[in-house]
């Protein structure tokens, strides 16, 4: 079992309904295991940093804003099936980036669109 599987298979998806601080932005789900198991499929080492600071980064703005808050922070299973072939993991990256992750900033943010449209730059940055 991979760790994208394991962790949905042993991390429910509801959340509680009493405020809370888990899981926070900067949770493990862009550490140290998404970022072996995409080293060991081959993604380069420096698309791996990319990846995991901008959506760090990403998350903390959206766990910051007062509309949205820490439910609707970007989990990882976006990035847990990288291409078989090493040379095509920019161009995966920016596929997801722009018709996985692109669209779902623009309906958090349906009411600032401009909101949405400078996150996505700094993902595409």
């Amino acid at each position: 079992m991979s760790w994208c599987t394991e962790a949905a298979a042993t991390h429910p998806a509801p959340r509680p309904s009493w405020p809370t601080a888990w899981p926070p932005p900067t949770r493990p789900q862009f550490g140290p295991p998404l970022r072996q198991q995409l080293a060991a499929r081959q993604v380069p080492a420096d698309l791996i940093e990319q990846l995991c600071t901008r959506m760090a980064s990403l998350n903390q703005a959206i766990a910051d804003d007062p509309e949205l808050g820490p439910d609707f922070v970007i989990g990882h299973s976006y990035f847990c099936q990288p291409p078989a072939q090493p040379g095509q993991a920019s161009e995966w990256l920016r596929l997801i980036f722009e018709q996985e992750i692109g669209p779902l900033l623009a309906d958090y943010w349906r009411e600032q669109p401009a909101t949405a449209a400078a996150q996505l730059r700094k993902l595409l940055a």
